[in-house]
């Protein structure tokens, strides 16, 4: 099964993510302290939704071996490389409310 991964943990845990994916993705919750713990564990994703606090960088992208997507639930994209994630051909969207 494919794996989205929520890389900042959600009170609680990514229900309404798990909700929508039933069966279809599993949810992975994610706590990284460094950038490094966020490259190594996301890279087999088919897909990322970002909140607030991790920043997806060009080498996160460059490691992200099947990823789809890249979902930022909020407001705008400034913590996602947008250029990085279109020269990989991987599509960034956001979901502002």
């Amino acid at each position: 099964m494919s794996r989205v991964y929520v890389t900042d943990s959600l009170e609680p845990p990514a229900q309404l993510e798990n909700d929508v994916l039933h069966g279809l993705a599993e949810v992975v919750c994610l706590k990284c302290d460094t950038a490094e713990q966020l490259d190594e564990q996301v890279r087999d994703a088919a897909a990322l939704i970002v909140y607030h606090e991790s920043v997806i960088t060009p080498r996160t992208i460059a490691g992200l071996q099947n990823c789809r997507v890249i979902v930022r639930g909020g407001v705008g994209y400034d913590n996602i490389d947008v250029a990085a994630a279109t020269e990989r051909g991987i599509p960034v969207c956001n979901i502002p409310d």
